[in-house]
Order: structure tokens, then sequence, then C-alpha cells
């Protein structure tokens, strides 16, 4: 095998996941993500209250004060880096902020900026 591939994949294959090919029909089509039956997206569903947000499998959701549409998001940092994931999937917009400086407190408020910039709100 050569250095730096993959052990199964071949040259010129694609790692298909939960939301991966373009073909609307594929058991993997980006539109699952949206409709609510992709592999997985269960754990996206609000289960009990951690305020002032809901949370699901480590997912939190909110409702965004200037749209008023559901965001699921999660944040984290570790060692001086950032990150945040939000999905708008009634908007069908998703963002990922990473950062190499700055605090959670900094990367979450523009993740849901970011989420309703791309989304329609101004």
């Amino acid at each position: 095998m050569a250095a730096g591939r993959t052990p199964g994949r071949e040259r010129g294959s694609r790692q298909r996941g939960a939301c991966g090919p373009t073909s609307p029909t594929s058991p993997g089509s980006p539109g699952r993500c949206w409709s609510g039956d992709a592999p997985g997206i269960d754990a996206l569903r609000p289960r009990a209250d951690f305020a002032p947000d809901r949370i699901g499998w480590a997912w939190l959701s909110r409702p965004d004060p200037v749209t008023g549409r559901t965001v699921v998001w999660h944040n984290g940092g570790t060692g001086g880096f950032t990150s945040f994931l939000g999905v708008d999937r009634q908007a069908g917009v998703a963002v990922v902020v990473l950062s190499a400086v700055g605090a959670p407190d900094e990367t979450t408020p523009a993740g849901f900026a970011l989420l309703r910039r791309l989304g329609g709100a101004r």
C-alpha cells in the first residue's frame, strides 16, 4: 500500500457519509439531512431542559432570537482552540466555525450570526 493511502480505499473512490453523495435518490444524499431521515438524525431531537436551551444527545437547541427558527448546535474548546457547529434545518443551512484564538463565548455568537446571514436574515 502506498504511503498516505487509507486501507480499503482505492484511488478515485469516494467515502460516503450520512450526507455524502449529491444524487437526490442516494441513501446518503444531502436532502436527507434536512428532511429528518438521515442516519443518526434522531440525536438532534431535544430530550431535556438545559437552561436556557434544550439538549438532545449532546446537541443543544434553541430558537434564534432574531429569526425565531430552531438552531441545533454544539461548541467546545481545548488548549486555546475553539469550535462551533450549528444547523438551521428550516433555512437549510449549517456552519462550522474553527478558531485558533478566542473563546467559545466568541465563536458561538459568530456561528449564530453566520447562520442568520446564510439563512437570509440580516
